[in-house]
């Protein structure tokens, strides 16, 4: 984990070169005698000795971990073969703190009687709320080799006296840090699905390296932010739910009443059929359990109080947020299994299976969301040069999951485990409140369809009017629809390949139009217009199927026609196709399980003869370059 290289020393006698040799090390080391086994050599690491092993033809070798001290030294007999200095590095325990600063001097007005700068000390927080209610906490850690994984413990306040259900809430995820540096994060929290939110809590962290040792952050105290729901039925739900919360010792008969009361306005949740049968689902949850003992209507309690919660974000915001907590689960479960040495392969192939199913359901309801976003004229905000890169793309995602993938099929945890603290920086990206930046195409897409609708609905008006000839449009007005065209499609040419080819015809007629209209023909101006109409709404459609289709890429997710996409957005081969004829084989060859298990025992083999050092040194370069090889 130190990702230090290795130190090899060949020679009885050390140069002025003092070694750096981090804790935890281990040492292999080799020695031929011409006295052949008469006298055991005897390796001296500080205060310890440990007897060499005789492995024929004169040779021994030791194998042991590196203690505390300041010299390496094989002795046999009274002779001293060979000696090295050595600087033990200590492995620290890592740091964390909080990099928001706490108090800032801020300058005041003047006093009118007093010329003096008052000054006044403000306070900041050591955490943010984010506009869904999330919190976000910016830290600094820091390591001499990495910091592994970042714990946060969220709690009650000791102040509260009467405590609604609820646990407390631990979430561990891999920070994997850089050695040696200033490392921030600023890892985000969605509680507010707690039954806690609304109160005062606290939110502790712990940083943890790779031998175990921990550090913890002071505690920081705060208000569990609640979630502001607008839906009426959704608003219902959750006061119900928060009501189950606080008297889930009393009879739970008016709570499931109520639930079933709104049930009769299915209007409510757009009859939504798994809205309904979860409301339903609760309401005879609470009332079979009513009588039950204690134990089990506090478990029934909790089940509600979570399945009311799916209901009302799923009234309120649809299966976006829901599938953006699944997904983060599926992570979530994936790294606690990579944590677990007893983990089967089979286990974390099927997590693995899991996360690509929970990201793939995440990104078909991003695309919904986008879609009904782009139809009802909603905006996204623009990608600008500094967070352009920031934007996820399928081919990133299927990346970074095959190179996990084959890390953990290598046996290279490590490795993984730096892939996996990547991925999670990725979804702390992934923004279910749809805060989204467009890339700079699809935002010059969308403003063109905007901007063409509007200017279709202005020569339609200017042809009803042209109809009417009462009184007869002048040319400037048809020369100023032209001239918004043409500034259009510079606009569109300077984000785009190419610019619709019936824009340009869509010009051209309303340059005729112009002219007719000029000699007060109205009757050979009405033909261009109409043509121009016709050229600009199949330039919009135009672009609108290309701010489809480059959705459609950039979530990876296929529509049922054209081009079709696997769940990372990797495009499928269209000459060829499965025995349905649907044409869903992927271009992208992965190797089948027999591949697979070849090539790790090929690299079991090769780890194994690497590490042989009774092979001879030609030969373990050969097996070393091998490996950087694969």
């Amino acid at each position: 984990y130190t990702l230090m290289p290795q130190i090899h020393v060949v020679g009885a006698h050390a140069n002025d070169t003092i070694l750096d040799i981090p804790e935890d090390s281990e040492i292999k080391l080799r020695l031929h005698s011409i006295l052949g086994n008469l006298i055991t050599p005897e390796l001296h690491i500080g205060e310890t000795t440990l007897p060499m092993e005789y492995s024929g033809e004169g040779f021994f070798t030791a194998e042991t971990t590196i203690a505390q001290g300041d010299i390496i030294s094989v002795t046999q007999g009274i002779i001293t073969r060979g000696k090295w200095p050595y600087n033990f590095i200590k492995d620290s325990s890592p740091e964390i703190y909080s990099h928001t600063p706490k108090k800032t001097p801020e300058k005041e007005p003047l006093d009118e009687q007093n010329t003096d700068i008052a000054t006044e000390t403000k306070t900041h927080e050591p955490y943010d709320i984010l506009s869904k209610g999330q919190v976000s906490v910016p830290l600094m850690v820091r390591d001499d080799y990495s910091v592994k994984d970042l714990t946060m413990t969220m709690d009650l306040d000791k102040m509260v006296e009467e405590r609604p259900l609820g646990n407390k809430s631990t979430q561990t995820r891999l920070i994997m840090s850089q050695s040696n540096i200033d490392f921030k994060i600023s890892p985000i929290y969605d509680m507010t699905w707690h039954t806690w939110a609304g109160l005062p809590v606290t939110f502790e962290y712990t940083v943890t390296d790779h031998k175990q040792q921990s550090t913890n952050l002071e505690k920081i105290y705060l208000v569990l932010p609640e979630k502001k729901f607008e839906h009426p039925m959704a608003k219902s739900l959750i006061a119900m739910r928060k009501r189950l919360a606080w008297d889930y010792a009393d009879s739970y008969i008016d709570i499931a009443n109520n639930l079933e009361t709104l049930l009769g306005s299915p209007d409510f949740f757009q009859h939504n059929k798994t809205t309904f049968l979860a409301i339903k689902t609760a309401a005879a949850r609470l009332a079979y359990s009513n009588h039950s003992p204690q134990e089990v209507r506090i478990k029934s309690a909790n089940e509600v109080i979570n399945l009311l919660w799916v209901a009302a974000i799923t009234i309120e915001e649809g299966n976006l947020s829901l599938a953006m907590r699944e997904l983060r689960d599926a992570q979530e479960a994936l790294e606690n299994a990579m944590r677990d040495p007893n983990a089967s392969e089979e286990k974390i192939s099927d997590l693995m299976q899991n996360l690509r199913d929970k990201m793939s359901a995440y990104f078909a309801e991003m695309q919904k969301e986008m879609q009904k976003r782009m139809a009802d004229g909603e905006d996204f905000p623009a990608a600008n040069e500094e967070n352009f890169g920031q934007i996820i793309s399928p081919d990133s995602l299927s990346k970074l999951m095959q190179e996990i993938e084959s890390a953990m099929r290598n046996g290279d945890t490590q490795k993984a485990q730096d892939l996996m603290s990547k991925l999670q920086r990725m979804m702390e990206m992934m923004d279910p409140s749809m805060a989204v930046q467009l890339p700079y195409d699809m935002q010059a897409m969308k403003d063109g369809v905007n901007e063409l609708k509007d200017l279709i609905g202005a020569q339609e008006e200017l042809l009803t009017r042209t109809n009417a000839n009462n009184p007869l449009p002048d040319k400037s007005e048809q020369q100023a629809l032209r001239y918004i065209l043409g500034q259009l499609m510079l606009d569109v040419s300077e984000k785009l390949d190419e610019i619709p080819d019936e824009m340009g015809l869509a010009e051209q007629e309303m340059r005729l139009s112009e002219n007719a209209l000029e000699e007060k023909s109205p009757a050979t101006s009405i033909p261009h217009q109409e043509k121009a109409i016709e050229y600009l709404q199949d330039a919009q459609e135009n672009l609108n199927d290309q701010f489809a289709a480059r959705m459609q890429q950039m979530v990876g997710i296929g529509s049922g026609s054209g081009q079709q996409y696997d769940p990372l957005g990797r495009p499928y081969d269209k000459d060829s196709s499965d025995e349905d004829g649907t044409g869903k084989n992927s271009n992208v060859q992965l190797p089948d399980d027999d591949q697979k298990k070849k090539v790790d025992q090929i690299l079991e083999t090769l780890r194994d003869r690497s590490g042989d050092q009774n092979r001879s040194d030609q030969a373990l370069d050969y097996f070393l370059r091998l490996l950087r090889q694969f």
